[in-house]
């Protein structure tokens, strides 16, 4: 007598395993459950396919012996705790910025925005959201002295008097 649902390993190559699970239409889950268990532990399986023919099924695993290798979320998160600028960043910021005329305050900006940016994208790609978090902080508080800069030069701006009557 056959078994009601048989598993054989049919490929393996590099981190994957092909395995064919031939399941008898009249097995019960109990044989599925059976049969399944000869498959080592830690497989994980990332495909199914269903033969058209029958009742067989292919999963496509990848066995025990694979390395596990931690890929970064899809879509990690950045503390956002982590994005206040600390008062030594607000000041070395401010640095940096207290040194450029109010023009250039803006091409200070731009330019370390534009070297910070790449950083930061690379750094979330990789899932290295602290990093990012830092990189973010330091771009804030570079925004911030600018601010900070842009709004002491207006307030102490003279404004030019006004011409004379009849004089162009």
């Amino acid at each position: 007598m056959t078994a009601a649902v048989q598993v054989t390993q049919t490929r393996s190559r590099g981190n994957s395993d092909i395995w064919q699970v031939a399941v008898d239409c009249g097995a019960d889950i109990q044989d599925f459950r059976t049969a399944l268990a000869s498959i080592p532990t830690g497989t994980v399986i990332n495909r199914i396919d269903f033969a058209d023919t029958g009742c067989h099924l292919r999963i496509g695993m990848t066995g025990p012996h694979a390395p596990r290798v931690q890929k970064p979320s899809p879509r990690p998160l950045i503390p956002t705790d982590e994005l206040t600028p600390t008062p030594e960043e607000l000041e070395a910021a401010r640095l940096q910025i207290g040194s450029a005329s109010a023009m250039g305050t803006y091409a200070v900006v731009g330019a370390r925005s534009a070297g910070h940016a790449g950083l930061i994208v690379a750094a979330i790609r990789s899932g290295n959201t602290y990093f990012a978090a830092a990189e973010l902080r330091w771009l804030l508080a570079l925004d911030m002295a600018a601010r900070e800069r842009r709004d002491a030069l207006e307030s102490t701006e003279t404004t030019r008097p006004a011409p004379a009557a009849g004089v162009r």
